[in-house]
């Protein structure tokens, strides 16, 4: 019945199938029953790449309570900043997102490039001079940028990243750069949504 639920799922019905299922995935069923454990699983990891964040977390969640559960809004991923900062009306007509994760860097102690690639990818325009190699040139390239909205960077490590932390030297060179730039560490996305809210005034 999984596999054929699989197959003619809609997307109005992923959030009741995850509510649903979700409890499918227990031990008990991974030790008594894999094959419908496994069905499962593949059917909710659709759901989830299908679903936004918000959504998936409250199908999942429904039913529990409510008082013990963190908001998804308090949780920090980039698309729920990006979604809360698109549903404000304040803050959308400004600012210009470019969220970078930290674990993807080859090499934490020296960044820049990566930055200024994540920087031009996310739209912002490449650097007349060529590829900032040091945090010095990134910095001139930063302080140059014209766009039309404040440019904020927002730096987080990915879900289940073991790796390194920007070392305080990387941490150091970035507070010295002009316009808003965050370090996610327990913030969550309502404490950023209201420290830009803060900086429009």
């Amino acid at each position: 019945a999984a596999s054929s639920l699989g197959r003619i799922l809609t997307k109005e019905h992923m959030a009741t199938v995850v509510t649903v299922l979700k409890d499918c995935l227990s031990d008990e069923i991974y030790n008594s029953n894999f094959d419908l454990f496994q069905k499962c699983y593949s059917l909710l990891w659709d759901c989830a790449q299908n679903l936004t964040y918000p959504d998936f977390y409250q199908a999942w969640h429904t039913g529990e309570d409510s008082g013990n559960l963190d908001s998804p809004s308090q949780t920090f991923t980039p698309q729920n900043l990006r979604a809360a900062i698109n549903s404000d009306r304040l803050l959308s007509p400004t600012i210009h997102l470019i969220c970078i994760d930290t674990s993807k860097f080859i090499d934490p102690n020296h960044p820049a490039s990566k930055i200024y690639t994540e920087i031009v990818k996310a739209g912002c325009p490449k650097c007349e001079d060529g590829t900032p190699k040091t945090m010095t040139e990134l910095q001139t390239y930063w302080d140059l940028l014209e766009t039309d909205k404040r440019a904020v960077l927002v730096f987080y490590q990915g879900m289940g990243s073991q790796s390194q932390q920007l070392s305080d030297r990387i941490l150091n060179d970035l507070s010295r750069f002009d316009n808003t730039i965050c370090v996610i560490g327990d913030q969550t996305s309502d404490d950023i949504l209201n420290r830009l809210r803060s900086l429009q005034s």
